[in-house]
């Protein structure tokens, strides 16, 4: 079950005290999306290297020069470990805007809300490396073990085994984000640590997980929604498309900054006591 008030709600992300703090958070996620795109730091084209893997699994005999990779690889790599600190940033102004909804609800300030926020920064950037660390545990197990039972499928069809794959990637990433959810604020609003946090935010959504599960899951397809009508009538590589997705993009950052918060305050700081069981 998914409730609307909540998804309308949290696309208001400029409904806040201080206006000018959300729209600050969102032009500086507007503006590294957009200079990242305009002055990418690596080599954003693979084309070498998706020629290289077609070409390796299309041989029936595995030469040394056959073998050597690519001389673009490193660019390549190069790109995407930027492209992901880039995503990261906007996950932490993401959780900025989260704590400053929360905390701003107990009348506090929102320089004093900042400087708590980044005064906890060690802690939470501890707590996303620790989820990082296990999460690449777990789905490296995970995927092993569902490749193997997924053998079958592939000799059928390799195209419907990545499908299924695919999907159950992407459904344990939203399960794992729905018991998640509370966490990184719980580590800068609450002081808590890591391992305390992930247990509240397991207890605190314990009756509002498959609610948290349906709104990310709304809020992708809204995004991925928005991104697809946006290339039926722009590219992706000219400047007008560029400045559109970063739009987009920081505004999709702060939306699911808000829907955490919002689901906290109707969860945790002002829960419906008559009904448990209602809707928030």
């Amino acid at each position: 079950m998914i409730s609307s008030g909540v998804i309308i709600e949290s696309l208001k992300i400029d409904h806040v005290e201080k206006k000018w703090a959300a729209r600050f958070l969102f032009l500086l996620i507007f503006a590294a999306g957009v200079c990242s795109r305009i002055w990418p730091l690596g080599n954003p084209d693979f084309s070498a290297v998706t020629a290289w893997i077609e070409k390796v699994s299309a041989a029936t005999e595995f030469t040394p020069d056959l073998m050597a990779f690519p001389e673009q690889i490193f660019g390549n790599f190069l790109y995407f470990i930027f492209l992901g600190a880039v995503i990261f940033a906007g996950v932490l102004v993401s959780c900025l805007y989260t704590h400053m909804y929360v905390v701003e609800k107990t009348g506090k300030g929102t320089i004093v809300t900042t400087l708590t926020f980044f005064k906890r920064l060690p802690v939470l950037l501890l707590f996303y490396l620790l989820i990082f660390l296990c999460a690449g545990i777990v789905f490296g197990a995970f995927s092993v073990i569902l490749t193997i039972l997924l053998l079958p499928v592939m000799l059928l069809s390799s195209n419907l085994a990545s499908i299924i794959l695919s999907l159950v990637w992407f459904t344990s990433v939203l399960v794992i984000v729905s018991i998640l959810f509370f966490a990184p604020l719980l580590v800068t609003a609450d002081k808590k640590n890591p391992i305390a946090a992930i247990q509240t935010s397991f207890l605190d959504t314990k009756k509002i997980k498959s609610m948290i599960f349906g709104s990310c899951l709304l809020l992708y397809g809204m995004n991925w929604l928005v991104d697809w009508i946006c290339s039926l009538f722009l590219s992706s590589n000219n400047s007008a498309g560029i400045f559109l997705q970063g739009f987009f993009a920081a505004y999709f950052f702060l939306v699911f900054g808000r829907l955490v918060g919002v689901y906290y305050d109707r969860a945790v700081i002002h829960p419906i006591q008559e009904n448990p069981d209602a809707e928030l």
